[in-house]
């Protein structure tokens, strides 16, 4: 299993990519939390700090298929620095106006502003992978490296912007993911070496088989009350804590919850036979 792994992170700029993957990839567990806690704290209102919240992820849900699609056009620089710039701003707008109180609906607006620009820096990372490596065993590998880094990411995350935002100052969550979008989105777009090339293709029409109503349908709604589960359980977390007694406890009963889906995943993939992104790693025969 673990000459697998030497195999694939030693290959030319494998660890330094997926390294500042890790890092710019840390808001995503970060920013709606940090959102929920700051305006909690200032506010007093839960409703208000998830819907600010929802405000930011329902712009990202929205913009992500985008810049997914202007990041195959254009490479992945061109997209990612402004994006991560967008972003930064966003949550710097908003928390300029926490910090000056100013009502309804301008905290919205530039929490939907912060999530038009985050880029989707996961798919990115397993883009290189797949140009670095190619199809295979190795890259089943690799994808269960960054399956491993993902959960790492929802288990270090809430910790960290809880600790900041409760024992440091409330500004501090937003600053923390404002500051690890900005260090990990540059170092990761600056390393061109491992960038995919931009295929240049000419625009055509070409007869496709859609995917039929009957199946998009479903999985539309089911994308949806996955969604409505995410977003609601950070909310519910910080509010069953302070309810409790313990606000400080919300990072770690997250980085828990993020715990118990590795382990399910770890499970998943054994029970399946190897069905899983687990396959090719040494685990499952």
């Amino acid at each position: 299993m673990f000459a697998s792994y030497r195999s694939v992170l030693t290959r030319p700029g494998a660890i330094a990519f997926s390294s500042a993957g890790f890092v710019a990839r840390l808001p995503i567990s970060m920013v709606t939390l940090a959102i929920v806690l700051l305006i909690a704290e200032r506010s007093g209102s839960y409703g208000l700090a998830g819907a600010v919240s929802a405000a930011y992820m329902v712009a990202t849900s929205f913009s992500s298929p985008v810049l997914a699609r202007l990041i195959d056009a254009w490479g992945q620089q061109r997209v990612l620095v402004p994006g991560v710039a967008l972003f930064a701003g966003g949550l710097l707008g908003l928390a300029t106006s926490v910090e000056l109180d100013l009502s309804t609906p301008v905290p919205h607006m530039f929490a939907a502003l912060g999530g038009l620009g985050y880029p989707p820096v996961g798919a990115c990372v397993r883009a290189r992978w797949t140009h670095l490596l190619g199809p295979g065993r190795d890259l089943h590998t690799a994808f269960s490296i960054e399956a491993v880094v993902d959960e790492s990411i929802f288990m270090l995350g809430p910790v960290l912007v809880t600790l900041l935002a409760t024992q440091v100052h409330e500004m501090a969550g937003i600053a923390s993911v404002v500051v690890c979008a900005l260090v990990g989105g540059f170092w990761f777009a600056a390393l061109r070496g491992t960038q995919p090339t931009v295929r240049q293709t000419r625009r055509r029409r070409v007869d496709r088989d859609g995917l039929d109503w009957a199946w998009m349908l479903p999985l539309v709604f089911v994308a949806a009350c996955l969604g409505s589960l995410f977003g609601a359980t950070e909310v519910v977390t910080v509010a069953f804590a302070a309810e409790q007694g313990h606000p400080k406890a919300v990072g770690v009963l997250l980085a828990v919850w993020a715990l118990g889906s590795l382990l399910a995943g770890v499970l998943t993939g054994l029970y399946s036979g190897g069905s899983s992104a687990l396959c090719g790693t040494g685990w499952v025969r």
